[in-house]
Parts: structure tokens; sequence; C-alpha cells
């Protein structure tokens, strides 16, 4: 077995800053490039070595075993900061305690309410562009997914007040993230205004979600929300031994609000903002959407027994997140001394995966950077099981089902309206942060009643 200094260390390091200049600047050219690397490399963040997995069969290895390849390590302690011991940075031993009690909130037969949420806000504010309006799409499909995920963890229970003052402070925590992540934890512990602006807003948020909490508590109601579900749920019998069997404690629900508003808001903004680019550029892709979203009746929107029937919407959702998944790298941490790939990594070696790196390797798929949503349409043959912009395993994302089918009902919400264009000479920028998003991306929206085709 090698040593883990066998590993080839990713080039172009340069001294004390390693690799962050390349990912800040271009991260997903640079992790392309490790491509060439079939199972690990070593990057470096700063003065810190991370091994990352380069391979499928590697990466799912990684995945599958959560005990061993656990959630820890810098980044993860930089990120529990703002998600707190949420769902997405508890270590395994919290983990599926944790799941089992935030399992009913993504059950199916809250599905219907939380669709008829989603349809709701997306024509609220798709219903006010203009016909010829050159949009910041980015901030757009924010404005839809942090509407959505208000409105459905806490329906009409909190003033409209109380939701614009959540999304604000989640925003400035978001907008604060990817900073305090890459910082030495010693220049964070400064009493720096950045750093007590962010202390302070932090503990505003934290504080209101709890005494959100309580009330509800207090009032026993159930209004068929996240918030809801959170409140009501138990942890399932025959837990690990260890773990307590009782549902959440109202810090828990914090964190978990928390968790879910971030992971849910720039990640499916993200991918509405690029699927949206794509297919601007693609003539004969917007063609076929509006065929498909025509065909659900004018005065309706899509619900769950229509979704199967937007098949290509459905796959244009998906090869987005294979090309352009705005989660794109994963950290986790060795807990015991194991061995990957024919190396010995030891205890506390940092590890990374990352599905832009995956999905895009010229042996995972075939003509692999090639935008085709008909991969994924009438029993295609392309394998799902490398699709990992939402893990795999236990650790796999709770909430997928739901960013999808938001996903999918914008998309056809959009499209059942207006037609979009490509902003000559519009430079997209790649905005570096926890999250991909195509900052500076602007479209034209033509209504399609003004070009003589069906509007809802």
């Amino acid at each position: 077995m090698k040593a883990l200094e066998s590993i080839p260390v990713a080039s172009g390091s340069l001294p004390l800053v390693g690799h962050l200049p390349h990912l800040m600047r271009d991260p997903y050219t640079f992790v392309k490039s490790l491509a060439e690397h079939d199972g690990l490399v070593q990057i470096r963040i700063a003065t810190k070595p991370i091994v990352l997995v380069c391979s499928p069969d590697l990466t799912r290895e990684v995945l599958l075993d959560d005990r061993t390849f656990d959630k820890g390590g810098p980044i993860i302690d930089r990120i529990r900061e703002f998600l707190g011991n949420g769902l997405a940075t508890c270590a395994h031993k919290d983990h599926r305690r944790q799941r089992r009690a935030i399992q009913p909130v993504f059950r199916s037969e809250r599905f219907a309410g939380y669709i008829d949420v989603m349809n709701e806000q997306i024509a609220a504010v798709t219903e006010t562009w203009a016909d010829g309006q050159i949009l910041d799409v980015q901030h757009e499909m924010e404005v839809i997914t942090s509407r959505v995920l208000t409105n459905a963890m806490f329906s009409n229970a909190i003033s409209s007040d109380r939701r614009a003052r959540i999304i604000e402070l989640i925003e400035f925590v978001m907008a604060a993230a990817t900073r305090r992540t890459i910082t030495p934890p010693a220049l964070l512990r400064l009493p720096t205004p950045a750093n007590r602006r962010f202390d302070e807003i932090n503990r505003q948020l934290r504080t209101l979600l709890e005494e959100i909490v309580v009330e509800r508590r207090v009032s026993g109601n159930d209004y068929g929300d996240f918030l809801s579900a959170l409140l009501t749920a138990e942890a399932a019998e025959g837990e690990s031994a260890g773990c307590e069997n009782r549902g959440l404690t109202n810090a828990e629900v914090v964190d978990q609000l928390v968790t879910i508003f971030i992971a849910g808001t720039e990640t499916v903004a993200g991918s509405l903002s690029w699927a949206l680019y794509v297919v601007a550029g693609r003539p004969d892709l917007q063609d076929r959407l509006h065929d498909e979203v025509d065909s659900v009746p004018a005065d309706s929107h899509p619900g769950h027994e229509r979704l199967r029937e937007l098949k290509l919407t459905s796959g244009i959702i998906t090869e987005t997140l294979r090309l352009h998944s705005p989660a794109w790298i994963f950290a986790r941490v060795v807990t015991v001394d194991t061995e990957l790939g024919g190396h010995h990594l030891p205890a506390g070696t940092s590890v990374a995966y990352c599905p832009h790196l995956i999905h895009r390797r010229s042996d995972t798929y075939d003509d692999a950077d090639r935008f085709d949503p008909d991969r994924w349409i009438d029993g295609a043959k392309s394998d799902r099981r490398n699709l990992i912009m939402f893990g795999a395993g236990a650790r796999k994302c709770i909430g997928d089902v739901f960013g999808q089918t938001e996903a999918m009902l914008a998309f056809a919400g959009i499209f059942a309206r207006w037609q979009v264009e490509l902003v000559p000479d519009a430079p997209l920028v790649l905005k570096p942060a926890l999250a991909l998003s195509p900052t500076g991306l602007r479209l034209r929206v033509r209504a399609r009643t003004a070009l003589g085709t069906r509007a809802s």
C-alpha cells in the first residue's frame, strides 16, 4: 500500500496560498484539468493538503462509507458557524437520528401542498416581468427560491415582515459564507467590524427563528409546512446505541431551518440560471419546451400528476445539474486509518470530491461536455449512478426531490409565458462561492402573446 505522500500534487500550487487562486478565479477549468488523474490527487487550500477523489468508483466508495469518510475538517468547521450542526454538517454519530426526524418533511403526502406554494410563488414573480425586459437572472431566480422556501417553511403562520426579515438575514449570511470559509480561523476570532457584524447578524437570525419555533410549539397547530413537520417528527425506533429516541430540540430545529434554506435557495437558483442560459442559446430546445409546456391547460399550473409529462423539462434540469452543478465540491474527513485507491490515508486526512469533475469525464459519459437533455429521456442508457450532485448513500441530499420539483415547475412556469433571449455583449461571470452561480447573467424575456404564441 502506498503512503499518503505518494499521491501526486496538482500542478500550479503557489507558496502560502496553494491552489486557492485557481479555485477562486476559474474553479470549473481547474477542477476539470484534474481528470487526468485516474485515482487521487492532492490540492492545497493555503497550506492545508486535501486529497481530491478523481474517479467515479472511488467517489462512490467515499460516499457509501460515511462512517469512515465523515463530515468534518477545516471547511466543514467553518460552515458549521452559520449552518450549525444540521443535517448537512453533523457528524455520523448525529446523522441517523437527525435524518429520521427530518424525513417527514419530505414525505410524498406533503408534496401537493408544497407544489401549490411553488406554483403560486413562481407565478407571483414571473408575472411581474415586462415584455423586452432584461433580467438579472440569478437575482430573479433567488427571489423565486427564497419565496418558495419561506412559504413552504412557515406557510401563512408568520407575518410578511418576518418572512422578509428572515430572507434579509440569511442573504447576508450567505454573502459572507465563502469569505469566512477560506479565512484562517485565527483571523475570524479577531474583533474586526466584519467579524462583529457577521456574529450579530447570525445571532439575530437564530433568535428570530427560535422565537418562531417556540410560538409554533405553544400553538400546537399543524399548518402542513416544514416547521410543523419538524416539530411533530419523532426519531424512528431502533436507532443505533447511544442515540436518544426523541424529537428535535429548538436549537436543532433552527439548525435544520437554516440548513434547508441556505442549501435550497442559491443552489436551485443557480441551476435555473444555468438552464435558462443554455436554453436561451438553443432555439431548438426552446421550441420543444414551448410545445411541452403548452400541453398543460392554459388556465392551470402543472401539478404533481403532470410532472411526469414534462420529460424534456426534466431532462434539461438533470443535464444542467450534470454539467453545471452549483454544489460543486464536498469535504469529508477520514475518521480511522484506511485505504483508498491503493493509498494509506491516516485518520484526520481531509478528502474532497467534485461532481463537476466526475460528470465531465470522457469515461463517464459519451461526449461528456455536450449539453444533451435527451440522454435522460425515454429509456436513454445514460448511467445515473454517476450523477453525484446530490451525493449518494445515507447522506444523499434529503431535499433532492423537492429541489428538482421546484426547478421543473419554475421552468414550466417561465416558458409557458415567456421566450428568453441572450443579450449580446453581456458578460457571464462565474461567482466563486460555496455554490457556483453565473453572476452577472442577463437575459431578455419576450412575452409569448406579443410574439403571437400562447401564454397562460
